[in-house]
């Protein structure tokens, strides 16, 4: 193994800094920071890299960040290897008075490590925020199984035709969040997605630098179809950065649309919390049910309140309006909890008085 003695590299660093701002960026390492290992030969898996470096170097392969193998002029296969923690130091030094950094790549042969930055792990830690990906998986899984006999079983046997009210014509709460752009690797935690009685979609980023939290949305393009909407400020201090989406897509057909028949209102109300137990029995839930308000002649507007493990909230808000008869979710937000998720919102049911 060949050594390079640390020493002050004070120029090597401004030097890399000045570059930085110049190469799209690249940060380059100076090779007084680095440990050169020669190798056998050239094909090695990452694994076996590991092992090499685990009998021949002083240090735990943990501890290190080291490039792929290459040939050097004179032909012998080596990796360049360095200290993650003098990287991770390194990197945040540059970003303070440039961009962010992309690429890490050794000085002397411009060959990128096998590093993430501090900022690229943090965007690629997959937070609760990633719920869009999550309800993909409770759809298909949920949805498959939702055959033709399931909605015989499930629907209430008093149901008729009519046309939609049009609180359905805009897209269901698992349809607003399947359409969300794919957030894992984003550097952004979210406190809260949203929608409002208008049919937009609300996303609140928390951040203690809500200023470099829009600089990357806009700079990664991680909201496409979104805007800035506004920012608050959290009880705790730190910001929350607000975006809105416009109201997309068309829900359920009004050709389609079944609505609950009942005798009246009380027998209604009571379905409709029968139906939703009958959903939720099986998981691990709290469920608030509050009583309806009666939006107008032929609609139930129940506030509801779900919380619990989030791949049972989406499920059974998934389940809620998929199976007739149909209700909707038009308002609603969902944030973290210590239950995992809550979910939170309006509950729109259409009904009408049973022929006698």
């Amino acid at each position: 193994m060949d050594t390079k003695p640390a020493s002050d590299s004070a120029e090597r660093f401004r030097g890399s800094f000045d570059q930085i701002k110049q190469a799209d960026g690249v940060l380059v390492v100076p090779t007084a920071q680095c440990l050169t290992l020669k190798l056998p030969d050239i094909t090695h898996s990452r694994r076996e890299l590991a092992a090499q470096i685990a009998q021949r170097v002083p240090l735990r392969p943990a501890e290190l960040a080291w490039t792929e193998p290459v040939t050097d002029d004179a032909g012998n296969a080596q990796i360049i290897m360095a200290r993650r923690s003098w990287l991770d130091q390194f990197v945040n030094d540059a970003e303070r008075s440039g961009p962010l950094v992309q690429s890490v790549r050794a000085e002397q042969n411009g060959a990128p490590f096998g590093y993430h930055t501090p900022a690229q792990r943090r965007r690629a830690a997959i937070t609760w925020s990633c719920c869009a990906v999550a309800i993909c998986a409770v759809l298909v899984a949920g949805l498959r199984s939702f055959t033709a006999d399931d909605q015989t079983n499930r629907a209430n046997p008093t149901v008729r035709t009519i046309s939609a009210r049009p609180v359905f014509e805009g897209q269901s709460l698992a349809a607003d969040l399947s359409s969300m752009p794919r957030l894992d690797g984003a550097n952004i935690a979210l406190s809260r997605v949203e929608r409002l009685r208008d049919g937009s979609l609300i996303v609140e980023i928390a951040s203690a630098e809500p200023d470099r939290t829009r600089a990357n949305v806009a700079s990664y393009n991680l909201l496409p179809g979104f805007a800035e909407a506004d920012q608050l400020r959290a009880t705790d201090g730190r910001y929350a950065v607000r975006y809105r989406r416009e109201p997309a897509g068309a829900g359920l057909q009004g050709s389609d649309a079944q609505i609950l028949l009942a005798r009246d209102r009380n027998s209604a109300e009571s379905r409709v919390r029968a139906l939703l137990t009958e959903y939720a029995e099986k998981r691990v839930l709290q469920i608030n049910l509050a009583a309806p308000q009666q939006v107008r002649d032929g609609m139930l507007a129940f506030p509801l309140e779900l919380a619990g493990p989030q791949s049972d909230v989406l499920n059974v808000a998934a389940w809620t309006e998929s199976a007739p008869p149909p209700m909707r979710f038009a308002e609603w937000s969902l944030v973290p909890a210590e239950e995992g998720v809550r979910l939170s919102g309006l509950l729109y049911v259409p009904w009408a008085e049973a022929p006698q």
